[in-house]
């Protein structure tokens, strides 16, 4: 019989499938709750929480050393604002 699982959008399944996975890990903590499914979703959505300040911090940390970057007196080679991404990149 097929699952709710395999009717969702192809290109949607495969992070549903992985955030399902990394939901389970968890399995220690929401098993104790009275409610475990709804205990589950809050722990996938702590994930993706997690993933979205993580990406934000490298984001920040991204545009700050572009303005740094961008902020000097350029030289030749620094006058191509993607050069200077790519060098900054080069660096991390």
């Amino acid at each position: 019989m097929k699952s709710w699982r395999d009717k969702i959008d192809p290109l949607f399944k495969e992070h549903l499938e992985a955030l399902i996975s990394e939901s389970v890990r968890h399995r220690d903590a929401y098993k104790f709750s009275s409610n475990t499914s709804n205990a589950q979703l809050w722990c996938a959505l702590s994930v993706l929480q997690k993933q979205v300040f993580d990406q934000n911090l490298k984001i920040k940390f991204l545009e700050k050393a572009l303005q740094e970057t961008l902020g000097k007196k350029p030289k030749k080679d620094d006058a191509d604002p993607e050069k200077a991404l790519r060098d900054v990149l080069k660096r991390l």
